[in-house]
């Protein structure tokens, strides 16, 4: 029973630390994207993230959501899509029409009036996940001084069974 404990506790560190690893990945993607070619929703492997700045979305979607945009073949009415035109802000509303020359008509669910049409060439992504207040957080620096720390401490002291030494791993080979 101890050996599947210890088994699954590795399991689960292994699968925290990839995690905590391709999200640090990913945003170091992105921040280069933006400081040098002023990308402002950098898609790696198509995906993207973006973080709510505004109710326009309530209550679907509430301000410092983290969203992750995924780019899609084909996208529907009623998708939650974000979209950027030129080099404004990414915007993120709800597909209501699609025109006949194949633009996409969107508007937010708290907004009144629909926006101009986006073309299917603006639009960076189907919004596939959201994550309620995270987005706050990923702006503050603090947040990226501690997963570089976390996945630091992990690098530079991995653990080991107890009583298990570095020298008995030497030896056992």
């Amino acid at each position: 029973m101890k050996k599947i404990l210890t088994v699954t506790a590795f399991i689960g560190k292994t699968l925290l630390y990839t995690l905590l690893t391709v999200v640090l990945v990913f945003n170091l993607y992105g921040a280069v994207r933006l400081s040098f070619f002023d990308d402002k929703l950098p898609l790696f492997l198509g995906f993207g993230q973006a973080v709510v700045a505004s109710g326009s979305m309530e209550p679907a979607l509430s301000v410092d959501d983290w969203l992750l945009v995924h780019r899609q073949r084909q996208y529907d009415v009623d998708d939650i899509i974000t979209y950027q035109r030129g080099s404004e802000t990414p915007t993120t509303h709800r597909i209501i029409a699609l025109t006949e020359s194949g633009d996409f008509v969107t508007r937010g669910d708290a907004n009144n009036t629909s926006d101009d049409p986006v073309p299917a060439d603006a639009v960076k992504g189907k919004v596939i996940l959201v994550v309620p207040k995270v987005g706050g957080l990923t702006r503050k620096p603090v947040f990226w001084v501690v997963m570089v720390g976390i996945l630091g401490i992990y690098f530079l002291f991995p653990s080991r069974s107890k009583g298990e030494s570095a020298h008995e791993e030497d030896t056992r080979e």
